[in-house]
């Protein structure tokens, strides 16, 4: 064997192992997405039960507002106005999730929330308020759910 040959044989491992590597890495990868969205939505379930429960600690003030914030006191505006931002923050967390490629569809999930919350006129009145602390795409979503797509 001369030594032209012992530098091709050496080639092809230095290609054999370059590919392997890839194929090592490319394994590696997909898991780590997988474990990624695996988190992101333990994460997400998290801070919806977090919300729900706060919900449920002032349900009486929660109820009332949702109806309209005038008929709290200023004490009780200020509880329904954390919540409804609680709320907000559960659905800018699914935003980012879905901007990022971790949901499917973000508007199947908004739109059963919009039922729920949105549409409620003490949850709009302190949205209205509130929506400039917000990214303005976000902001832009909340006014398009449920809304036919023109494009």
């Amino acid at each position: 064997m001369t030594i032209e040959d012992l530098g091709n044989l050496g080639e092809l491992i230095a290609a054999i192992a370059t590919v392997a590597t890839l194929a090592y890495l490319a394994i590696q990868i997909r898991q780590s997405a997988k474990a990624t969205e695996g988190s992101t939505a333990q994460s997400l379930m998290h801070l919806e039960v977090s919300t729900f429960a706060l919900i449920a600690q002032h349900a009486s003030v929660y109820d009332r507002g949702r109806k309209s914030i005038d008929k709290l006191n200023s004490e009780e505006q200020i509880v329904f106005e954390q919540l409804v931002s609680a709320v907000i923050s559960l659905m800018v967390s699914g935003f980012f999730q879905y901007m990022l490629g971790r949901m499917p569809s973000y508007d199947e999930y908004l739109s059963e929330w919009k039922k729920v919350y949105l549409e409620a006129p003490g949850f709009q009145s302190v949205w209205e308020k509130i929506r400039h602390s917000y990214p303005v795409d976000f902001g832009e979503c909340l006014d398009a759910v449920g809304k036919p797509d023109l494009d």
